[in-house]
């Protein structure tokens, strides 16, 4: 690992202009578990790191109107701990208990996960599914960007040099909407999934008024399965379309193959869960 100089600013204005004078050659640090492991690795050299450890008011669970605000600082064994969440959002609860090692859920931060844009981590899945937005904060100004907009590809978003990821927003939940979350690895819970469904539907009467599926694990950033939520809407959670939309979901995604499964087998996986997760919730 290079030298680097360690800036601790404040307040998010102080963090703000510190990424504005030195740009590219800084690099913003959360809990700091993806990054440091990413500068021993030297994939990444920054000359400059900016703490946002001393920032107050950056960890917090919010409820809002039926809404729900969390601080980037936030760690995944806050929300894995949070009873309002299990009360009210349980897949985040479900999610946070997930992430790797109690050691590193409680270092690892909300924010500083979906900043590192790791295609095969469950948070990203969990809130492309729920619809979830990210507000981002520079010196110009702040702006609220959808979660399927703010993942752009492997390890990359759509955060500039010079903004900082303050905040995760889930709007309200329409009434009677049921979840399911699959986090699929047969190797350890504490490693990387080969898989992760998640699943919303709101029923109707005789009907899916909606429904939202997250895939994670399979494409380079967690995706919707647009043309599965399609079918069910259009054909109600019936064998058939539980079916169809599993095989579609199949189709629509774009994986790899690495160490722990080939594309060939995440498709057949991938198919098999969706259905799954769907006919948990039917």
């Amino acid at each position: 690992m290079k030298d680097f100089e360690y800036l601790q600013p404040t307040t998010i204005q102080e963090a703000c202009s510190m990424l504005s004078e030195h740009g590219s050659e800084a690099k913003v640090m959360a809990g700091g578990v993806s990054l440091l492991t990413l500068m021993k690795q030297k994939l990444v050299q920054p000359k400059y790191v900016v703490s946002l450890d001393g920032i107050p008011n950056l960890r917090y669970i919010n409820l809002d109107n039926g809404g729900l605000r969390i601080g980037a600082l936030t760690t995944h064994r806050a929300i894995e701990k949070s009873a309002s969440l299990a009360e009210k959002w349980p897949i985040l609860t479900e999610m946070a208990s997930n992430i790797g090692s109690v050691q590193v859920r409680n270092l690892g931060t909300l924010g500083g996960n979906i900043c590192h844009a790791e295609p095969a981590s469950d948070p990203p899945a969990v809130l492309v599914a729920l619809d979830a937005a990210v507000k981002l904060v520079s010196s110009s100004g702040e702006k609220v960007v959808p979660m399927e907009e703010f993942l752009v590809d492997f390890y990359e978003t759509a955060i500039s040099s010079e903004e900082i990821l303050t905040e995760i927003q889930i709007a309200e939940q329409a009434p009677g909407t049921r979840g399911a979350y699959i986090k699929f690895n047969p190797r350890s819970a504490m490693d990387l999934p080969v898989v992760v469904v998640v699943a919303f539907v709101v029923p109707g009467k005789g009907a899916v008024k909606d429904v939202r599926i997250g895939l994670g694990a399979v494409s380079p950033r967690a995706i919707r399965a647009r043309r599965s939520e399609e079918v069910l809407k259009s054909k109600g959670l019936t064998e058939e379309a539980i079916k169809e939309a599993g095989q579609l979901a199949s189709e629509d995604i774009d994986p790899v193959s690495d160490i722990r499964g080939s594309a060939d087998y995440r498709r057949e996986v991938t198919k098999v869960l969706v259905a799954r997760a769907l006919n948990r919730i039917k």
